[in-house]
Order: structure tokens, then sequence, then C-alpha cells
């Protein structure tokens, strides 16, 4: 996964690219949002397998790549699709309907810090990094300059036994972070507004003497289902953050897991 943000939090984004060898397919998701644009989301969870030894996808109004031009220093992400544009993010979390819309991602993710392992039922790592390139919407071309998190994992995920929250990002001093954390149904950070997302919440990172107040500034959820029935809401947040500690602030990405 490869997500991104502008520095003033008026630009977010990100890309997960989930491969599923015993099913033959992946997932591509791709949105960038803000809070004051619409959301624009491509959303395809019945992608065929790269069929070469990288990351190339390609299917009917698709095309994507995930270069690693050198080995935990720097990934391009090259994007072209059709997206779909929404009036409400939520409106990804049904029946998937909106304006058909130009979309694109040239984007380089260079390492700014040292790796974090991830948590859960996967194994792998995460990279803080500096994010440059162009994101097109529609006629926009939009220069990027900003930082963001890239993550590889492997094994398979659990999306639906327990809740938990992410946070990623950088505050205005240069502190990175990242932490996730599993969360109860009782867990305020699962409190719904409009029966679907968390207007705040808060994090408390004790290794990194952190205390974090959480602002969602514009949400990008997917929902995501399992042959059995079972099934979540992967509500994921541009976010602006303040360290109540410090009174630092930054931006980033939150995530929450909500089992159904």
């Amino acid at each position: 996964m490869f997500d991104f943000a502008s520095l003033d939090g008026q630009l977010g984004g990100y890309v997960r690219l989930e491969l599923l060898p015993n099913q033959d397919t992946c997932w591509y998701w791709a949105w960038v949002v803000g809070p004051d644009r619409p959301p624009v989301v491509v959303l395809d969870q019945e992608v065929p397998l790269p069929r070469g030894a990288g990351l190339e996808l390609r299917t009917t109004g698709l095309w994507a790549d995930h270069i690693v031009e050198e080995p935990f220093e720097h990934v391009s992400v090259g994007a072209e699709a059709f997206a779909l544009l929404l009036d409400d993010p939520a409106e990804a979390l049904g029946p998937l309907v909106g304006m058909p819309t130009p979309f694109g991602l040239d984007l380089g993710w260079e390492t700014a810090g040292a790796r974090t392992s991830t948590a859960g039922t996967t194994e792998g790592y995460g990279l803080p990094c500096h994010v440059v390139g162009e994101v097109l919407v529609a006629d926009e071309r939009i220069e990027l300059d900003g930082i963001g998190h890239r993550w590889h994992t492997w094994g398979v995920e659990d999306w639906w036994s327990a809740g938990w929250r992410s946070v990623a990002g950088r505050l205005d001093d240069g502190t990175w972070f990242a932490d996730r954390t599993e969360v109860g149904a009782d867990d305020r950070a699962l409190e719904p507004h409009d029966a679907t997302f968390p207007t705040s919440d808060r994090a408390r990172l004790e290794e990194q003497g952190l205390d974090l107040v959480i602002e969602p500034l514009a949400f990008a959820p997917v929902p995501v289902a399992n042959d059995d029935g079972r099934a979540c809401r992967l509500v994921r947040a541009l976010c602006r953050y303040r360290d109540a500690l410090s009174e630092h602030c930054g931006v980033g990405w939150t995530e929450w897991n909500q089992p159904l």
C-alpha cells in the first residue's frame, strides 16, 4: 500500500494492491480526496494477477504499475484509469455509482526514515517517505510535494475477527510516526458518525512519546467481504494530527477497520 498527503492537508490519497494468488486475482484500490474536493475512487476487486515478474496491471479501463527503482529506497507508482467521482465517500460502501472521470498517478516514494514492523496477522514492514509527482483528475494536473508511507506485507490478513486503528504520518518538527492498535466494538474510536465514520479519535504512542489528537479531513472507505458472509468496513481518512504533549501538528492517514 502507498499513501500520500500534501503538507497543508488539502490533498491526499492512497493505492492498495492486494494479491490473492489462491484466487488468481487481485484487488486494486485508489483514492484521491481532500476536505474541499469531491472524492475520486478506482475500486476493482477482480483484476487479473500480474503475469510477469513485476507488478504491472492491465485490464479494461485500468493500467497501473508499481516499480521498485531501488530496494527499500525508491518506488514509483503510475496509473491511468477511469475513476468514479462521488458525491459522498460513503457511497463507496454500497453499490458503487458515480461520474466516470479520467484519473492518473505519476508518483515516487523516496524513503525518508527507518523501517517499522507491521502488526496483525501478516508480516511485513512500513517506510516513511517523501512523495513527489503528479496527480491527474479530469482536467486537473496537480503537482505534489508531500509525505506518505508505503507498506509491504505478506500472509493472510484477517479483516473480520477484530477491529483495529492504525495511524501513519509526520509532524511539523520532522517526527515520523506509525502505529496499529486493536480496538473492540465498545471502543469510542468506532463510535459512528452518520452510522459510518469516526469524527475524532486519540492515539497514544507510548514508545514514541506521542499523544495524538486525530482530526479526520476526508474519508476514503472500502467494504471488504469474505465468501462465508463475513464483512467489514475499512474506513481510511486523510487526517490532521496534533500531539497533545508538544503541540506540534502534522498530516497523514488513519485507518479504522470495523468488522460488521
